[in-house]
């Protein structure tokens, strides 16, 4: 995968809440759309924030959006 689309306020409001729980980073993890038993599931972007100590916090994650969904 080389891109991913991503709904701006979802992806706002999880980096909102990363921040508010004073994270010093956060891991991004990218996961290729999937087809099982001929369901489509998207692709996703999962969020995982670490703090100065390296303590990890999963965040859950966003699928991905098409552009055509919204114009």
């Amino acid at each position: 995968m080389k891109q991913i689309t991503l709904n701006l306020s979802e992806t706002i409001e999880k980096l909102n809440e990363i921040s508010s729980d004073n994270m010093d980073f956060v891991e991004l993890s990218f996961s290729d759309f999937c087809v099982d038993q001929d369901e489509v599931f998207p692709a996703f972007v999962n969020f995982c924030g670490i703090d100065k100590d390296g303590l990890y916090k999963d965040y859950s994650s966003i699928d991905s959006v098409s552009i055509p969904e919204f114009v």
